[in-house]
Order: C-alpha cells, then structure tokens, then sequence
C-alpha cells in the first residue's frame, strides 16, 4: 500500500526517472546498441561464453526471447553462436572482438551521459543520491521494497505483480 505522504512526489519521481534514463539510452543507441542488448553484452563480457538458457536465466528473459536478440546480435557481428559438439541442442554464444569494443564504447558512453546528468551536483549531493539508491535497492532485495508487500503477490520472470497478472 502507498504511503500518503509519497502521493505528490510519486509522478514527477516517475516523469523525471523516464527523462534520465531516456538521455542514458539515447547515447547508448549511439553505439548501435539498443537497451535490450547492453545487458546481455555486459554478462557475456563479464562471464565469457554462456549457454542460451544460461544467458536467459541471468536477464529474467525467456529462452526464445534472448535467442532473438543473440540472432540480431549475430547479425551485427557482435557475438558468435557455437553449438555444442556432444549435445547439438546446446548453442553457446561468445561477445565478438567486434562486440567487446563496441561494448567499451557503449560503457562509455554511458557513464558520459550519468557524468553529464550528476554534473551539476557536489560530491556530497552525489554520494547522498548514491547512498538513496542503494537503500531502495536494499528494501527491494530484502522484499521490502515496491509492490513486495499484501497477498497474492507472485514473483514473475520479468518482474513482481500486484495481482498475479503478468506485469509489463
């Protein structure tokens, strides 16, 4: 249940957080890397080659849904497929040399554009917002957090729900 204090702050949290992100993922694309794509690019650079299942158990994805964006990551020449020579069913998927330094740039560019929106404050403001975040983030991971709380929540793959129905 919301607290009635947080009601007038609620939109415009919401309205400013899409503007932030909305300017982060703007210079993503720059790079000719979507949003969807980032995510899956960091994991196969931070873990090296993983399985497709492997890969849409970690985004909270499912299997079909990474195997299209491996499929458009392949076609970008970003990552490389391999099949399994003792289970051909199994398909592995590797970031490219293309795909690393495209990833760097994207990194890049990302941190560039979180360096321009905390720009204009201090250090002390910066270290206070960071601190918030991770307080949020705290709740949310001890179940504490946003629209973890009342019956009949169910954990999805993608996300939590109110009422059981598939979230967004």
């Amino acid at each position: 249940m919301e607290q009635q204090w947080l009601t007038p702050y609620l939109d415009r949290i919401e309205e400013l957080s899409h503007q932030f992100f909305r300017h982060v993922q703007r210079r993503l694309e720059q790079t000719g890397i979507s949003p969807s794509q980032y995510p899956l690019l960091r994991l196969l650079a931070a873990r090296g080659e993983l399985r497709i299942s492997d890969l849409a158990a970690l985004l909270h994805l499912s299997v079909p849904g990474v195997t299209g964006l491996v499929d458009r990551l392949v076609r970008q020449g970003l990552v490389t497929r391999r099949r399994d020579e003792a289970d051909r069913r199994v398909v592995y998927v590797a970031l490219s040399a293309e795909g690393r330094a495209r990833l760097a740039r994207a990194a890049a560019e990302r941190r560039e554009a979180w360096a321009e929106l905390l720009g204009g404050l201090s250090e002390s403001e910066v270290a206070e917002f960071v601190s918030l975040l991770e307080r949020m983030h705290r709740a949310l991971q001890d179940g504490q957090g946003p629209g973890s709380a009342g019956p009949g929540m169910q954990q999805t793959a993608r996300g939590t729900t109110r009422d059981g129905s598939e979230d967004e």
